[in-house]
């Protein structure tokens, strides 16, 4: 190596080294916290490290250069390091939802997620609890003030699983197990009522707890009594189901039977009633006939018996049989007259029995 090039090797390692540059960036669902290293005054060190110390170290932009101020350790200028003046915190918002649940039931014990509980009987179960959960911007300096080296699914998965097994267990230990199957409902009220609050304050908005699955017991025997209750009582509903179905087409056929029957009444006395009602408007009619027949022959006799004292009455009728008897005449004068007398008209004779029997077929 020449004399030149030892030189410029020799003065470049006598160089400070330039400041570095280190950009943070931060993603939209992140919030970005600027915190110094120096220059912190006893007044600030009794507010460092509080929520309302993050809140004003929240910076609103999604880029940050960090600054750094040199550190001699040495005599030498170039003998010491760039050290940073702040570091830069992210707590990230993303919502998160998470199972506490059995998993495995052959290995129900073994699962660590699983929250296990205690009925008032003794009796060990587990039953499976989800949670949703996130962080909102306004309270992401509560949320670092109080896990300042946490994520929020791990504070879910511990913290919060930590809650909601104190107050299911507290709620399970005042029931028996089979009143407490009935009371999942209300379970879950007592835990929303504690959990979601208590989380509030300290930066995290808890937004579902709920429950789901069966129970699953530390012996595995009570399930398989518990199935096999249920399959006694579905055996029944389904006996008692077939029992009220064929209740149900015998009181259908049996309707059935009584209306056809009361059809055939019916009809059989609309049927008598009809011919009752034919007969008797026949007889009406006849009544109403010979009633009328006899007020007309009663009429005509009254006539009669009227006009037989009326000399017009005669008169008109002599002239009718004199006038039928000119009709019938063939030309012969009768040879015998029956003279009339009073009100009884002429009668004249025929010459001979045809004219005779031609005269009275006239009449």
């Amino acid at each position: 190596m020449s004399i030149l090039g030892v030189a410029s090797l020799s003065l470049t390692g006598c160089i400070k080294p330039v400041e570095p540059k280190v950009l943070v960036t931060a993603n939209s669902n992140e919030t970005m916290f600027v915190v110094p290293l120096q220059g912190e005054n006893k007044d600030n060190q009794a507010k460092l490290d509080s929520a309302e110390y993050y809140n004003k170290q929240k910076v609103a932009v999604k880029e940050i250069q960090i600054s750094h101020r040199w550190l001699q350790v040495g005599r030498m200028e170039h003998d010491g390091r760039w050290i940073p003046t702040v570091t830069v915190i992210k707590v990230d918002r993303s919502p998160v939802t998470v199972e506490y649940a059995v998993s495995d039931k052959t290995r129900a014990k073994a699962d660590a997620d699983a929250i296990w509980l205690e009925s008032s009987d003794s009796v060990g179960f587990s039953t499976g609890f989800s949670v949703s959960a996130m962080i909102e911007e306004k309270d992401t300096a509560t949320f670092l003030y109080r896990y300042p080296a946490g994520k929020l699914r791990d504070v879910v998965m511990t913290e919060v699983r930590a809650r909601v097994q104190q107050n299911a267990a507290e709620f399970a230990a005042k029931y028996n197990l089979d009143l407490l199957r009935s009371k999942k409902n209300e379970m879950i009220d007592a835990i929303r009522k504690d959990v979601v609050p208590f989380f509030k304050e300290r930066g995290i908005t808890i937004t579902t707890i709920g429950q789901f699955g069966g129970m699953t017991y530390e012996n595995t025997k009570i399930q398989d009594a518990i199935d096999q209750v249920f399959i006694s009582q579905q055996e029944k509903e389904r006996a008692a189901a077939a029992l009220a179905a064929v209740k149900d087409i015998n009181a259908r056929s049996e309707s059935e039977a009584q209306q056809a029957k009361a059809n055939a009444i019916t009809l059989a006395t609309g049927k008598a009633e009809a011919v009752r009602l034919e007969a008797d408007a026949i007889a009406k009619g006849n009544l109403l006939k010979a009633e009328a027949d006899a007020k007309g022959i009663k009429a005509v006799a009254d006539a009669t018996k009227e006009a037989a004292s009326n000399p017009l009455f005669l008169k008109v009728r002599e002239l009718e049989v004199q006038k039928e008897m000119y009709n019938k005449w063939t030309g012969n004068v009768p040879t015998t007259v029956i003279a009339g007398g009073g009100v009884t008209p002429n009668i004249f004779l025929p010459n001979s029995p045809k004219e005779l029997s031609a005269t009275v077929n006239s009449k």
